[in-house]
């Protein structure tokens, strides 16, 4: 028995084949195959009981798993590491050990099916050929930028000398996956297969390669990483340099230096193409080590892990509940929410009934349909599928109707219609008296779900499901609970966000729930600013360069000032004199702004797309300024702290009213609810790194000062923040901080 034991808990197995080939099989204990210590040992002696086996003429690496091959390096064991020494050490005996591969001396393939990430295609690329299956979750990718990090394991090496500097870069940069197809195109693979033809595939591939006359030269010349086989592209040294010097000025524009792994790259790259493949390797080892314990490194993994985290128990709970699955969702709202909605869904696999007006009809569909083209161009399952088959499939899904008795085969109706808390309970009452199984949802972005509830019939069915605009691109979804929310329904609203292939966030009842509430207490402090007549171009540029995707100024265009407003006017309510809003938003609601949708806001805007300049009218009707001049450094410091510290002092204060749980999850909400800047790790452990005894006082002279000026009533400083910087520590730090 220990021995079957043993064997069970063993990464990897050697399976030989009547040929003479012999499979590598990769099969982790854990849901995904990564490039640990254990996979790495286990491999290691792998190959050496191939090397001594005569009777093997040649090795196929390939995942007993159905959807990844391998997906990377182990993240946790990085982490683990205290310094740079530690870091470069593990990764250099990753590269030992994949350089080893690349001089066998048996023919190694690559059989990949499902996710191949990471480590994982630096392993296949150190491999001597590569093939893949045709399955829609065959992807490729060096997602290392993303966390902050390079490819550690000769992908910055062995990826240019195989497709080429251009292609490479593109993949290493962006950090993006392709599929299968499109791998085969780039040169990343050499042959493509049904899925149920992969091993026979690869072993024909090893059998072929084994009687080539490449084969035999490179087993005739010298060993080591300069004679690796995959070199294919021939790299002209003087158009390399141009191409990495191009790429590197564009990159520390876009970056700002706040993204460092970016320009650290190419600067590796370079380094082996300049000095040979040996050198590149140090050097990637080198810099892999510096950045893995650098600060935006570890924000970003840690951000990664946050969200992971809430995608999978977000999973479990789905799994856990019967009856959970949305198969059909009903959409109650035509409007850019509903519509963008509608068309995720569909593209998802979701059918979905949309109601909305009959003199609507023809331009909702001609909305759903321009959407539903970007998704067939840039979502396609498979890169081969014809675009227009794709774009029909998507639009058969979605059925429109004008009579909301057609929603009753819906599993989940969702509200979209106008903030107005009187027609969302008229509404909601209407469909609660549909079938016991039916769960609603409102959308609302202000009114209280606990009270919207009280219009349904089975509140236990009734849930609130904030999504964010626009929906394509923002990943967070907010799941607002009321005290009745049964089990079943915030399971089956997760299932929904999970398709929708978004991240969801429990947070409970309360005005302008977690990401309003903290985004409005920013843009009060933006308007307070503007009403003491602080330079607009001043705040735009100074949040820019601390971080953030764009100036609040720009933002409130985006959100749309009504709903603004709204969200506004729902926080006083709660919340009375400490969240009153500022004089000068009234004044920007009184000229009748509205923002991007109607081209004219706090800026002037062409097609709800371009911005043109700021709106004079606005500057002459609410006695806000734009002025040429640029911020002086000592004062952007100051703009910051105004506009940041209250947000954080707001974020103390949902800690304490259990509105969310941990520090952690409010970083990671307003990271993918806002744009708030990842390197940062967040808005509390950026307040952690700037003192919590540092940021209470300041924040004491803030809200002084504001109310000494009339552009707010007198605040007080959160209970939590001062007793956290009376004890000297901050969210984070010390025993008993939840992360």
């Amino acid at each position: 028995m220990s021995n079957n034991t043993a064997e069970r808990k063993r990464e990897l197995t050697i399976v030989k084949r009547p040929s003479g080939v012999a499979l590598i099989m990769f099969d982790s204990v854990a849901k995904f195959n990564s490039l640990g210590v254990q996979v790495r040992e286990e491999l290691d002696q792998c190959l050496d009981t191939i090397a001594k086996d005569d009777s093997i003429i040649g090795v196929i690496c390939i995942s007993g798993k159905l959807d990844n091959f391998i997906i990377g390096a182990d993240l946790q064991e990085i982490r683990k590491c205290e310094n740079k020494e530690q870091v470069r050490d593990l990764c250099k005996k990753g590269q030992i050990l994949l350089n080893k591969i690349n001089d066998f001396p048996k023919p190694v393939i690559a059989a990949i099916n499902g996710s191949c990430l990471g480590g994982g295609l630096e392993l296949a690329l150190a491999c001597h050929k590569r093939i893949a299956s045709t399955d829609k979750r065959t992807i490729f990718a060096l997602p290392e930028t993303r966390l902050g990090l390079i490819p550690g394991l000769g992908g910055t090496q062995r990826l240019p000398r195989l497709i080429g500097l251009k292609a490479a870069l593109d993949m290493i940069l962006s950090a993006t996956p392709i599929s299968a197809e499109e791998a085969l195109a780039n040169g990343t693979i050499d042959e493509l297969v049904e899925p149920g033809q992969l091993i026979e595939g690869a072993e024909k591939m090893v059998l072929n390669y084994r009687d080539s006359q490449d084969w035999k030269e490179r087993s005739q010349g010298a060993a080591g990483v300069k004679a690796t086989p995959q070199c294919k592209v021939e790299l002209e040294p003087e158009k390399a340099q141009k191409l990495l010097a191009i790429s590197e000025r564009a990159i520390r524009v876009r970056t700002k230096g706040n993204y460092p792994a970016q320009v650290e790259v190419i600067k590796v790259i370079r380094e082996g193409l300049t000095h040979g493949i040996e050198k590149g390797l140090e050097a990637e080892l080198d810099v892999f080590g510096e950045l893995a314990m650098g600060e935006v490194s570890a924000n970003l993994i840690t951000l990664f892990f946050n969200t992971d985290f809430a995608k999978a128990s977000a999973n479990s709970m789905v799994q856990k509940v019967n009856g959970s699955q949305v198969k059909t969702l009903g959409l109650v709202g035509a409007g850019v929410m509903g519509i963008g909605l509608a068309e995720r869904a569909a593209a998802a696999g979701i059918n979905v009934v949309l109601k909305t007006r009959p003199d609507k009809m023809d331009a909702v569909k001609e909305e759903l349909r321009q959407l539903a083209q970007r998704s067939a161009v840039h979502n396609k399952p498979d890169p081969n599928a014809d675009k227009d088959a794709v774009l029909q499939t998507i639009l058969d899904r979605i059925s429109l109707v004008s009579n909301q008795k057609d929603l009753e085969s819906a599993d989940l109706i969702l509200e979209s219609i106008i903030e107005d808390e009187q027609a969302k309970k008229d509404l909601l009452s209407h469909f609660s008296k549909q079938k016991d199984s039916l769960i609603l949802a409102t959308g609302t972005s202000s009114f209280s779900v606990t009270k919207l509830s009280q219009a349904v019939e089975k509140p236990e069915n009734f849930i609130g499901i904030h999504f964010f605009q626009p929906v394509a691109l923002m990943p967070l979804v907010e799941l607002i609970s009321h005290a009745g929310t049964a089990k079943q329904t915030l399971a089956r609203a997760m299932d929904l966000v999970l398709k929708l292939d978004k991240t969801p966030i429990v947070v409970k009842d309360s005005p302008g729930f977690l990401i309003n509430r903290l985004l409005t207490v920013y843009l009060f402090e933006v308007a307070r600013l503007a009403g003491e007549a602080k330079p607009l171009n001043w705040i735009e540029e100074t949040m820019i360069e601390f971080g953030m995707p764009m100036g609040p100024i720009q933002l409130m265009d985006e959100i749309g000032i009504d709903v603004s407003f709204t969200v506004a006017k729902t926080l006083e309510e709660g919340f009375g004199e400490r969240m009153q809003s500022p004089e000068i938003f009234h004044k920007a609601r009184a000229i009748g702004l509205q923002g991007k949708r109607s081209n004219v806001g706090l800026y002037l805007w062409e097609g709800a797309e371009k911005r043109v300049k700021i709106n004079p009218d606005m500057l002459e009707k609410t006695g806000a300024v734009w002025i040429e001049e640029k911020c002086p450094p000592e004062e952007k410091t100051k703009l910051v702290e105004r506009m940041l510290y209250p947000m954080i002092d707001e974020a103390a204060r949902c800690l304490e009213e259990k509105v969310i749980s941990r520090p952690r999850e409010i970083d990671f909400a307003l990271i993918l609810g806002t744009g708030f800047p990842a390197f940062r790790g967040g808005l509390l452990r950026y307040a952690d790194k700037q003192g919590l005894p540092h940021i209470v006082p300041r924040l004491e002279e803030i809200y002084s000062e504001s109310a000494l000026k009339g552009t707010a009533s007198q605040r007080q400083v959160s209970n939590l923040l001062k007793n956290y910087a009376e004890a000297g520590r901050g969210f984070y730090s010390l025993a008993g901080a939840k992360e």
